[in-house]
């Protein structure tokens, strides 16, 4: 059974130290309203997304609101050698 485990906790830690792509302009938020302030949005923090800026905003309203977003990510080499 030890072997199991071991064999198990092996394999979850390979999958896990799997190298990432390092990205140089990686802005990624919740919320095109916070985007489009510049990020400046934790005092505002007014919506569903308030949640990822400012968790105490959500008691300051009674509000229902919800939020779905697409983004299409560009895993491009552009400037690259």
């Amino acid at each position: 059974m030890s072997s199991r485990c071991f064999t198990l906790a092996l394999l979850i830690a390979l999958a896990t130290i799997a190298p990432s792509a390092a990205r140089a302009q990686v802005y990624e938020t919740a919320g095109i309203r916070a985007q489009g302030l510049g990020g400046a949005f934790v005092a505002v923090a007014d919506d569903a997304t308030a949640t990822w800026w400012n968790p105490a905003g959500l008691a300051s309203g009674a509000f229902f609101n919800g939020v779905f977003e697409y983004s299409r990510r560009d895993d491009t080499d552009e400037g690259t050698a």
